[in-house]
């Protein structure tokens, strides 16, 4: 019943950190996914996505 819990807590990717995948998703497609620009915006949107506790 704990883990049940936990999982309903938990809150569901797409609501959260959505500035920060606006911004990586607007850097990504105005300069390209191989852009060297976007890398400190991927890397804020895995940090807030850790803070969540969301793995990608």
């Amino acid at each position: 019943m704990s883990e049940e819990k936990k999982q309903e807590s938990k809150p569901k990717p797409c609501c959260v950190c959505k500035p920060e995948k606006s911004a990586r998703d607007e850097c990504l497609l105005i300069n390209g996914v191989d852009s060297p620009k976007c890398e400190p915006l991927i890397a804020a949107y895995k940090t807030c996505m850790k803070g969540f506790g969301f793995e990608i």
